[in-house]
């Protein structure tokens, strides 16, 4: 357990020292060549001082979804201040091919805004986002369920959005693997059932859910009262949340007996800068009240499929209905 824990002291939190590092040398390069041309203006380093703010906007892009909301706001800051030096010095710089950056700085400020801010919609942090084919997206459903066997020969991996849902139950256990990446934003009253993903996981905004997760980073925002049933390579990340609770996650132990009485896991909480352990986390077992079973989950799974019909299916490999029986469900599983 203590090789484990010292695994996790290096995950997560210093995902966030890392940028701070890399920013902060990156930053004084490009200070340094600013400097540089103000004294021997040439195009060739106009050009490549510009490559460089660019090659900075987009790891502040790659980061935005880990990093406080702090670290998020300052960087985006200093980035637009070292941007409009750049273009000063190229216009007043002999004429040259125009440099045009792709991504306008004001839409990172429009994601520390929506970090800030508690909108209702989601939009991925990622360098290169997915056609439609290869994004599984699911949004405004209640009472919904969801359970999908993917085409293996389609695609190697996509993204998963889910949002706006209430009284729904979205079962990835078997396309999960197939998952890159997981964005959750706005639920009450659902569970999540994600098991294999080999990517992170990013969710905000949600209520009384329930999560079964196997990712490689895990990062929660504006959250109360969730449960999730993990297994993490590294510390998950908490902030503005509360009532969160995390377990062992037992899914592909169904049939056997473990012992999860001392499962261990060290959880990052961004909005608690005492030294004492936060209070908005806290780690449960099988022995807890609200403990769900493996075994009980997917009773509860094989009964929704088999209130299914062949009218009721979305393409030929996937169920997709909504029923008032779910919400039954839910409440009795989730209050």
């Amino acid at each position: 357990m203590t090789d484990n824990r010292n695994s996790n002291d290096t995950g997560m939190k210093n995902l966030v020292d890392e940028f701070r590092i890399s920013f902060k040398l990156q930053k004084e390069e490009i200070s340094n060549l600013i400097d540089k041309i103000k004294t021997q203006s040439d195009s060739t380093l106009i050009n490549n001082l510009l490559e460089k703010i660019k090659s900075l906007e987009s790891y502040i892009k790659e980061m935005g979804s880990y990093l406080p909301t702090y670290d998020l706001k300052i960087s985006i800051q200093n980035l637009s201040e070292l941007r409009k030096e750049a273009l000063d010095l190229q216009k007043k710089s002999a004429p040259t091919k125009t440099f045009k950056f792709k991504t306008n700085i004001t839409k990172l400020k429009n994601t520390e805004n929506k970090k800030i801010s508690n909108i209702n919609s989601i939009e991925p942090q990622t360098t290169n986002k997915p056609a439609d084919s290869q994004c599984l997206k699911l949004s405004e459903k209640n009472n919904y369920y969801y359970y999908h066997l993917p085409v293996k020969s389609s695609v190697l991996s996509y993204e998963a959005n889910l949002y706006n849902l209430k009284f729904s139950i979205v079962d990835l256990s078997e396309e999960s693997e197939y998952i890159r990446a997981l964005y959750v934003n706005n639920l009450e009253f659902c569970v999540i059932i994600c098991s294999k993903i080999n990517g992170s996981v990013t969710i905000r905004n949600c209520k009384n859910c329930i999560f079964v997760l196997v990712s490689q980073q895990l990062r929660l925002e504006e959250c109360i009262d969730v449960d999730i049933y993990l297994r993490i390579n590294n510390r998950p990340i908490i902030e503005t949340s509360s009532g969160i609770q995390f377990g062992m996650n037992t899914w592909e132990k169904q049939d056997s007996n473990f012992d999860d009485t001392d499962f261990v896991l060290e959880v990052d909480d961004f909005s608690w800068i005492k030294k004492t352990k936060s209070p908005n986390w806290s780690l449960f077992n099988s022995n807890d009240k609200r403990w769900i079973s493996s075994t009980n989950l997917c009773k509860i799974l094989n009964d929704l499929k088999s209130m299914e019909t062949k009218n009721e299916r979305a393409i030929e490999t996937a169920t997709s209905f909504e029923h008032e029986k779910i919400k039954t469900i839910l409440e009795n599983l989730l209050i």
